[in-house]
């Protein structure tokens, strides 16, 4: 049965060639000989870090870094270069034809988000300006690969994957209203017989009768129908079919 290595123990070696009172001192500690000191009588084994040790020799600052880049003293964060701290979050593996997802923070509708000078911005948005300057008044950043992927029967409206697309050969400036003829998502086509409707102009006008008459919840009216909540929430607003008249 081997033994611990440590000078003068005489316990049985369970990890690393220690026994466990020395191991967990190590793992503490970075050290398995301190296991008599108290946590607070060591600082941070990183250069110029005056800070409790709480694991390996490191602080929980830098120990982190060490779990996550490999290195205690690397730092990920890009600060006063905005295009540089964007560029370290968007993955262009798949190549100039593929997708390149954003690996940032999300808000709550899949949009990526990025702080631009303490303001909260769609990641999207912000990839289009970096390449064509400031967007237009009244006019929206669409993604063409989410709308393609729906035509093609391999995604559907609503959050998706495609919403963290930063490659700019996939967006393209469109008017509000294009934008919603082009997504798919908000307005239907003209004419019930469009592939794309999810309901035809009389089962409308019937979901803004029985909206007007609050006789049913939205949830229900779209179990009825087969559609998604979220499209009669829309119908309600004015925001899909909006060009058929009112009943």
């Amino acid at each position: 049965m081997p033994l611990c290595s440590a000078a003068g123990c005489e316990r049985r070696a369970i990890a690393r060639g220690w026994c466990s009172k020395h191991y967990q001192s190590w793992k503490k500690y970075g050290d398995p000989l301190k296991s008599t000191l108290r946590q607070a009588d060591f600082t941070c084994a990183a250069a110029g870090c005056d800070s409790p040790a709480k694991t390996t020799g490191l602080c929980i600052k830098h120990y982190t870094r060490q779990l996550r880049n490999g290195d205690p003293l690397a730092v990920q964060y890009i600060r006063g270069d905005d295009s540089a701290r964007f560029e370290s979050y968007v993955d262009r593996s798949g190549g100039p034809d593929a997708c390149h997802p954003w690996t940032g923070g999300q808000c709550t509708g899949g949009y990526g988000q990025i702080s631009i000078k303490g303001e909260l911005e769609l990641v999207h948005i912000v990839a289009w300006e970096f390449e064509h300057g400031p967007k237009p008044p009244g006019m929206d950043i669409d993604h063409e690969c989410h709308n393609r992927a729906v035509r093609d029967g391999l995604c559907r409206p609503g959050i998706c994957i495609h919403r963290l697309c930063c490659n700019v050969a996939h967006l393209i400036s469109r008017t509000r209203r294009e934008h919603r003829d082009s997504t798919e998502q908000w307005d239907m086509p003209r004419g019930s017989t469009h592939p794309k409707a999810q309901v035809t102009e009389a089962q409308v006008q019937e979901i803004r009768k029985l909206l007007t008459a609050n006789v049913m919840t939205q949830r229900r009216i779209a179990a009825l129908y087969g559609v998604s909540p979220w499209l009669i929430s829309h119908i309600k607003r004015g925001t899909a079919w909006a060009w058929l008249p009112e009943p």
